[in-house]
């Protein structure tokens, strides 16, 4: 993730600054009104944090941009629907859409 945004010239303060909340979280649970020890939070991007949909877009687009260069698929991936963690591929054909995903 962080290499994508370096790769679509996002400023390096501002990659820092994502690195610095996606990897240094700390998390401690409130169970009966108490709360337990605090906790390193390991998963990366937390569900629901407002950065997980630009991040996640941003890494899409790096993506995209890559298979872009393989000549062909560019054209085929324009009819490409990516949401969330859903990626749809359109085709004419189904040795197109086969040569697509490969």
């Amino acid at each position: 993730m962080l290499q994508a945004l370096k790769e679509m010239q996002i400023p390096g303060k501002i990659v820092r600054l994502v690195n610095m909340v996606t990897k240094h979280t700390k998390a401690k649970i409130k169970l009966n009104n108490e709360y337990t020890e605090q906790t390193d939070v390991k998963t990366g991007i937390k569900q629901g944090d407002p950065l997980s949909t630009i991040l996640f877009s941003t890494v899409m687009e790096s993506l995209m941009r890559k298979l872009e260069i393989r000549g062909n698929v560019t054209t085929r991936l324009k009819r490409a629907c990516v949401y969330t963690d859903d990626v749809v591929l359109v085709s004419r054909t189904e040795q197109a859409l086969i040569d697509t995903f490969q």
